[in-house]
């Protein structure tokens, strides 16, 4: 039951609470990091608080929940986000790679690195596009944790 609180309330934190089905990102000015790997594994922590709301009889939750993670996804995986350049290395940009080292490649006249790719950012960019398309063939999520994967699916039971 904490951990259902903790994890609502972040989640709300995260989406403002009203509106929660609108969550975007405005994009990257050179003025404010957006960090795309975070923004993959937040919409997949959408979707499975989602699931486990309509699991315990919290529909309008689950919607709730479930439509936040969608809404990141569907921003996630188009212009400007995901990268439709045949010569850059990755699958989503705007993926922050170490920023208090300054590891991260700042532009010129900019003042925070954007445009980047990271493997842990395209690994889970393709992890929550496997989710929704497994979703969308009635499969159950892959897990690699807890009880059988028969669980695991958005529908209850």
């Amino acid at each position: 039951e904490s951990v259902l609180l903790i994890g609502t309330s972040l989640a709300d934190t995260l989406t403002g609470g009203a509106g929660i089905d609108t969550v975007s990102y405005a994009g990257t000015t050179g003025a404010v990091a957006v960090n795309l790997s975070a923004a993959a594994i937040a919409a997949q922590g959408f979707l499975r608080l989602g699931a486990h709301m309509g699991r315990i009889g919290m529909p309008e939750a689950s919607e709730m929940y479930r439509q936040a993670g969608l809404t990141v996804a569907e921003t996630l995986f188009s212009d400007p986000y995901l990268s439709a350049d045949s010569s850059h290395q990755g699958l989503i940009v705007h993926s922050v790679y170490h920023r208090p080292n300054g590891w991260d490649h700042v532009h010129a006249g900019q003042c925070v690195p954007n445009g980047e790719s990271s493997m842990w950012g395209d690994y889970h960019a393709r992890e929550l596009a496997l989710m929704i398309l497994r979703e969308s063939e009635g499969k159950s999520w892959q897990r690699f944790f807890g009880p059988a994967a028969a669980d695991c699916r958005f529908l209850p039971g």
